[in-house]
């Protein structure tokens, strides 16, 4: 590890875990709220459900993205 800090790689390399991570973050959220229905049409019928629904689809994603790239 002190190997990779000394040659500025460690830096490199968490810029692209975390670039991984945003773009999987990205994809699970878009496949997420097209899976349930989350629409801008509910967004304007109901402010309060929209929030809800979507916290709950940012929660589970970034779940989803801890498990998979983060402590696997």
């Amino acid at each position: 590890m002190n190997n990779l800090i000394l040659t500025g790689k460690f830096f490199s390399i968490l810029a692209d875990i975390n670039e991984e991570c945003r773009s999987r973050y990205q994809r699970i959220v878009h496949q997420m709220v097209e899976v349930e229905g989350v629409t801008e049409d509910m967004k304007r019928q109901s402010q309060m459900e929209w929030v809800r629904a979507m916290n709950s689809i940012a929660n589970r994603a970034e779940e989803i993205v801890k498990a998979e790239l983060i402590y696997a």
